[in-house]
């Protein structure tokens, strides 16, 4: 009998310790993936994120689609530290394993107007497109600079093969919803819908 509990004892300390090793490698390669994004190395950012999205926005379309938002000469972009709040336990589906996040971060966002009437109209427009997607809470502007601050409060899925290492990720973006369902099993797609 005692030996009976001494294996479900290491079979559960098992489990735990690979769960716990599992989140670490989430943690740490969605902030390589963030921190390559803030760093501006978009290239290098799109290995990070999960192959399937590939399959509906081709990689080419959508790295230049985030070098033309990134390089516009008409607004400049910052992105605050990131901080991530809950890594839910991966889960298989078929033959992948998926993993929900929470994180937190900010983006600070200036336009750069000709002139300072035309500058107060598009900074109005964002101020009041920010606070209807993001809460007046989490949206500011900073009159002397001209920089908007968005504080972000954003989910992601973890997807791996062995459900171990080698973590990509899908970033779940408002609006997005039908091409989410797309790419991600209904039963991790319903969690986060």
């Amino acid at each position: 009998m005692t030996r009976i509990a001494a294996l479900l004892l290491i079979s559960f300390l098992s489990l735990n310790s690979s769960s716990a090793q599992s989140e670490k490698a989430i943690r740490a390669g969605f902030e390589k993936y963030q921190n390559l994004i803030k760093e501006g190395d978009l290239k290098a950012s799109m290995d990070y994120i999960y192959p399937k999205l590939f399959t509906v926005v081709p990689k080419d379309q959508m790295l230049n689609t985030l070098k033309s938002t990134m390089e516009n000469p008409m607004m400049e972009i910052k992105f605050g530290d990131l901080s991530i709040t809950d890594v839910q336990k991966a889960k298989k589906v078929g033959s992948e394993y998926f993993a929900i996040l929470k994180y937190k971060t900010s983006m600070q966002l200036k336009l750069k107007a000709q002139s300072p009437e035309m500058a107060k109209m598009m900074n109005q427009q964002l101020m009041t497109g920010f606070t209807q997607k993001y809460g007046a809470e989490n949206v500011s502007l900073d009159e002397a600079s001209g920089f908007f601050t968005v504080k972000l409060s954003e989910t992601a899925v973890a997807v791996s093969n062995d459900g171990k290492s080698n973590w990509t990720y899908l970033s779940l973006q408002e609006g997005q919803e039908q091409l989410m369902a797309q790419i991600l099993p209904q039963e991790i797609f319903s969690q986060i819908k």
